[in-house]
């Protein structure tokens, strides 16, 4: 039985006017899988053809410590990132280059090229053939998740400490302490704290401010729609999730189990991968729950989503295949070691960062 949270407050800052957003069409006029969001909203929602069978490993390549950031690609290398280090691999698992870079975050996929944020301040911008500076800008402490891609080219980002900034040349300190990464969408940034706050920003300030009923858990995710906000467990009662509109209204909230990571819509259902052990599919437009699939080991990760089949890997050390209509469990894949940075999808191969330090391509089997 799914319990709803209790009502929060919402805190409204007249910088600028929301943008109107169209009303979703009615479902059975919409496409089955609408095209995926950009790569800015945390989606975790790829084009391609879902795996029918479970996948044979194309490649794996072991790093010096577990892989705890997102794998991300620009389609044509991968990257991965591990104790401060940038590895860069081709889509054959050939290594490219690899540089110390004291890399704070993962590896963020722009119009400008790969960029990395860094303890020591600046944001970097990589040139994807070879590793070298292109670009640096200064960072204000070290970055929060993956840069961002924003609009007119611009790349934003979030610090430990809530220093909103970007390579416009603006920044706004808007938390004490920010939660994962940043999400965009054009020139708006949403940010969660631990102080549980969601905050919309732009170059001209704070847009608007939600309170959260407890601290995130993790950063926010995005769809065309909504802002969804993970929230962390607290007093021994457990977290759960909580959808704002973009003009930060709360939409509907609702309790997990125990405490979840970062959520993911597409279609009719937020997808949600909790660490006690099921994914749960909410209704997009309730928040009620459709179904809950078990893996028996805690979800950690982001899943992502190929043509409605959903792809999770957790603690137990297998991959999921889910089907994303009713929670079946279609097949799994054994790993060897618990999933801990979120995977990606790209020209039919999904990689996945483990937390014994191996990088391992899978491509569908036999």
């Amino acid at each position: 039985m799914i319990l709803a949270l209790l009502a929060c407050a919402t805190t409204q800052v007249p910088v600028r006017a929301a943008p109107d957003m169209a009303p979703p069409a009615p479902e059975a006029a919409a496409p089955a899988f609408p095209p995926p969001p950009p790569a800015s909203w945390r989606a975790g929602v790829y084009d391609g053809a879902p795996m029918l069978r479970p996948p044979t490993e194309a490649w794996s390549r072991m790093l010096p410590g577990p892989i705890t950031e997102p794998v991300t690609s620009d389609g044509e290398r991968v990257y991965a990132v591990v104790e401060g280090r940038v590895y860069c691999f081709d889509l054959d698992g050939n290594p490219v280059w690899n540089i110390r870079s004291l890399a704070s975050g993962g590896v963020g996929v722009t119009e400008l090229g790969p960029v990395v944020g860094t303890d020591t301040g600046p944001v970097v911008v990589l040139d994807p053939r070879n590793g070298a500076t292109l670009r640096s800008s200064p960072g204000g402490g070290p970055v929060r998740g993956l840069p961002v891609q924003v609009a007119n080219g611009a790349v934003a980002w979030v610090t430990v400490h809530g220093l909103v900034s970007s390579t416009a040349g603006w920044g706004h300190e808007v938390a004490l302490s920010a939660v994962g990464g940043a999400a965009a969408d054009g020139d708006t940034i949403y940010v969660t704290t631990l102080e549980g706050a969601l905050l919309a920003v732009n170059a001209g300030g704070v847009v608007w401010q939600a309170t959260l009923p407890a601290a995130a858990a993790e950063g926010p995710a995005l769809d065309a729609d909504h802002v969804y906000v993970p929230i962390a467990a607290a007093a021994g009662e457990p977290g759960g999730v909580v959808a704002f509109d973009r003009a930060g209204k709360e939409v509907w909230r609702q309790r997990t189990e125990f405490q979840p990571a970062g959520p993911l819509s597409v279609g009719r259902h937020v997808y949600v991968p909790d660490k006690d052990g099921h994914v749960y599919a909410l209704d997009r437009a309730t928040g009620e729950r459709a179904w809950a699939a078990e893996g028996f080991g805690e979800f950690a990760a982001q899943p992502l989503l190929v043509e409605g089949q959903i792809y999770a890997g957790n603690s137990d050390g297998n991959l999921y295949r889910i089907d994303g209509d009713d929670g079946g469990e279609v097949w799994k894949a054994p790993l060897g070691a618990p999933v801990t940075g979120d995977p990606v999808y790209v020209r039919g191969k999904l990689v996945v960062g483990l937390a014994n330090g191996r990088l391992v391509a899978l491509s569908e089997g036999e």
